[in-house]
């Protein structure tokens, strides 16, 4: 949710919005038909995607010093967010316990400065994708599943452009300093509003709930955003950089793209069973 100063750099420069344009133009008919599928074609992209992230994330920590481990995060990922499909909680849990003992046995015998901060380092930041990316699939596979999470991403789409623009040309007042220092209070309650009001309040219908509790998700859907963005700002900010990386010509690596969506999914998720009661 970017304000002033770097998104008045933006602006004037037409190649890099232009490059932003075309990598949407790929990217938007690449996710609708993901989520069309469904699953296992979904859970595969989410395991791609958080493999890809978790790549980043860990190329960010070594930026820093310190010694993540690498193949054990991956399995972690994929194990986390494959868990709604193992069928068994008990097999989730095994196989948790036991690469827990097993990797820790293997930090044993690193002649890692910090072996203990690497190993806990690594379950954290692989937890943090992979609980977060494991709720796609289970948001899919609600009934109407295809439209909350439709919803949910549209939303997100939605809630980013508005921010931006809004920060760019009222931003004022800054919302995380410390974090992240081009946001704005009046990026975010601009985005706020326009999520409520084109991103999930017109769409209530095909949730089949009251355009009421369309507009407290979409509330709820902007608040998400914001923290999902800040959460991945402090790594980044940890870490000293900009992007997590340039897979995405225009929009940097792949967590830089899902940064909003891994707090927004979840929680769209809680509200469509807790509060929506699918």
């Amino acid at each position: 949710m970017p304000s002033a100063p770097g998104v008045e750099a933006d602006r004037k420069n037409p190649l890099l919005l232009r490059t932003r344009a075309l990598s949407a133009v790929v990217l938007v008919p690449l996710v609708a038909l993901v989520v069309w599928a469904s699953d296992p074609f979904l859970a595969l992209a989410v395991v791609a995607v958080g493999l890809l992230a978790w790549r980043e994330l860990a190329k960010m920590l070594r930026l820093k010093g310190y010694l993540p481990f690498t193949r054990l995060g991956a399995v972690l990922v994929v194990l986390f967010i494959w868990e709604p499909h193992l069928q068994s909680p008990a097999l989730f849990l095994g196989a948790l316990t036991l690469t827990l003992m097993a990797s820790l046995i293997f930090a044993l015998y690193q002649a890692h400065p910090a072996p203990a901060t690497d190993w806990a380092l690594t379950f954290g930041s692989a937890a943090y994708l992979g609980l977060l990316l494991g709720h796609f699939p289970l948001l899919r596979n609600l009934p109407d599943g295809f439209w909350w999470l439709t919803v949910a991403i549209l939303a997100t789409w939605i809630n980013d452009t508005a921010a931006y623009f809004v920060g760019s040309r009222w931003g004022r007042h800054k919302l995380f300093v410390r974090i992240s220092p081009k946001k704005t209070w009046e990026g975010f309650f601009g985005g706020l509003v326009i999520t409520v009001l084109l991103g999930v309040w017109p769409f209530a219908g095909w949730l089949g709930i009251h355009p009421g509790l369309g507009a407290l998700l979409g509330i709820v859907i902007g608040i998400a955003a914001t923290y999902g963005d800040l959460a991945e700002s402090l790594w980044k900010r940890q870490s000293g950089i900009k992007d997590s990386g340039q897979l995405i010509p225009g929009h940097g690596g792949m967590f830089d793209r899902v940064d909003s969506l891994l707090f927004i999914v979840p929680v769209v998720y809680y509200f469509a069973v807790w509060v929506a009661e699918i």
